[in-house]
């Protein structure tokens, strides 16, 4: 009996025994920490008192108060046998940012002298892998850039501050036109202009706020890019989403974040775009991973009201709310996410990065998780979503005697279109799509009687659910 138990073999195969394997196997793998390139920062003892004062006062005040308050200081890099002037600050809203002191704190760089290139790169961050979540936001990153999304260069690097090591550090690229240059693109990227915490997450629903430029002066200096900003910005909210987003990309981009938990860049006011001047389209740009702290993003899978899907983002997302507006978007996310968790080899993906991770894993494992690199939370992720296309009954039919309405309630991750809505045997074709977790309110219906719908899963499915409800 044992052995016709699949659950039960499932998890002794994928999860239990491949873990006790590694276990084994790990005091014999010696990983060499010298493969790891070495930066050194130097900051003079000025400079650095201002920046421990400044880490004091974000400390003793809120982030709505000193979020415009961007004070950079003057330093010095070394790397790979060049020197570079840097100019350098605090990066990051959340107190996770900088509350550990200095050694652990998370800096925005932007390199002195217009040659000078680290890495291709003139702005870059510095910070602790654990605030991209570790592995898996390398991983995330690293499928979005095979994917064709605009995704940052990463660079895991031994850091030395003032002399004194200092661990394993993170080089993100900034946003400048070198990062959508090496993809062959043109254009310029955007950012709201109005911060969400200065609007105190009030944001419109189904309308984009205002955006600005990064390196404003840069693009002005080109009449083309000039006059595409231009007519872009008073069109964006007279336009269909399908006319101003690049649909098959945002599709793709949100898919793998829905794997990774990875939705953070879209909360409003991290959101980066850019702007295709030949597609004329606007593109996602992959970064800021995590939700939150690494230790819950780990854990979010126990928590049912962790903001860890798409649906639990929405309401933090205009762009978001604006694309789940469009059918045609619905239906490429619907069958991007399909593809990638039940056509992709998520292992095989994993495994074309192993000798990176392997140079990485020691310094960068997930805090107090006891593993590594851990598939098996892939896996997980993955299996969930899975059984949202499964899921037979996804639709919750209620009638609400206070409002003597009738409701239907999708109660999946994933977007549902109604066919019909059928009450005591008189049918109203219909073409309603649910967004996820949506509730639509049937307020023709005010009587008893039974109530069936035809609905599938958007796209994906040519199965029809039918599904009834009898109104006492």
């Amino acid at each position: 009996m044992l052995l016709e138990d699949y659950a039960l073999k499932h998890h002794l195969k994928t999860n239990y025994i491949p873990n006790v394997l590694y276990k084994i196997k790990r005091p014999f793998v010696k990983v060499d920490e010298k493969k790891l390139p070495v930066l050194k920062l130097d900051i003079d003892q000025n400079n650095f008192n201002t920046l421990e004062e400044e880490i004091n006062k974000r400390l003793a005040t809120s982030s709505i108060q000193w979020t415009n308050r961007k004070k950079w200081i003057k330093a010095n890099i070394s790397f790979e046998g060049n020197k570079y002037e840097i100019k350098l600050r605090l990066r990051g809203d959340l107190s996770n940012n900088f509350n550990r002191g200095y050694e652990n704190a998370s800096y925005r760089i932007n390199l002195i002298g217009k040659e000078k290139r680290l890495l291709g790169m003139d702005k870059f961050s510095l910070l602790r892998p654990s605030q991209e979540f570790n592995i898996y936001g390398y991983l995330h990153y690293s499928l979005n850039n095979l994917a064709g999304i605009i995704t940052g260069k990463l660079k895991y690097v031994q850091i030395e501050i003032n002399g004194k090591e200092n661990g394993v550090y993170l080089i993100q690229e900034g946003f400048s036109n070198e990062l959508y240059e090496r993809y062959n693109r043109r254009g310029f990227i955007l950012r709201p202009k109005n911060d969400c915490n200065e609007n105190y997450w009030n944001i419109s629903n189904g309308w984009l706020p205002e955006f600005e430029l990064y390196e404003q002066n840069k693009v002005f200096k080109d009449s083309l890019k000039s006059i595409e900003y231009n007519s872009i910005i008073k069109s964006l909210n007279s336009l269909t989403p399908s006319s101003v987003f690049d649909i098959k990309k945002f599709s793709k981009h949100i898919a793998l974040s829905e794997l990774f938990m990875g939705h953070h860049g879209y909360v409003c006011h991290n959101t980066k775009l850019f702007y295709n001047i030949d597609s004329k389209l606007i593109e996602p740009i992959a970064w800021d991973l995590s939700y939150s702290s690494p230790e819950v993003a780990y854990f979010a899978l126990l928590d049912k009201n962790y903001p860890k899907s798409f649906h639990q983002v929405l309401s933090q997302s205009p762009v978001y709310q604006v694309l789940t507006s469009d059918t045609n978007f619905l239906s490429a996310y619907t069958n991007e996410l399909y593809k990638l968790v039940f056509d992709a080899d998520i292992n095989m993906l994993i495994d074309s990065f192993y000798t990176d991770i392997t140079a990485i894993e020691q310094e960068v494992a997930l805090p107090n998780s006891g593993i590594y690199l851990d598939t098996s939370f892939i896996v997980k992720n993955r299996n969930v979503i899975r059984r949202e296309f499964a899921f037979a009954n996804f639709l919750k039919i209620g009638y609400s005697n206070e409002s003597q309405k009738l409701y239907i309630e999708n109660k999946t991750i994933l977007p549902v279109k109604i066919f019909e809505i059928a009450h005591n045997g008189n049918a109203l074709f219909c073409n309603i799509f649910l967004k996820p977790r949506e509730r639509y309110v049937v307020s023709s219906i005010m009587d008893k009687g039974e109530v069936r719908v035809k609905a599938s899963i958007f796209s994906y499915s040519k199965e029809l659910s039918i599904q009834s409800h009898s109104v006492d």
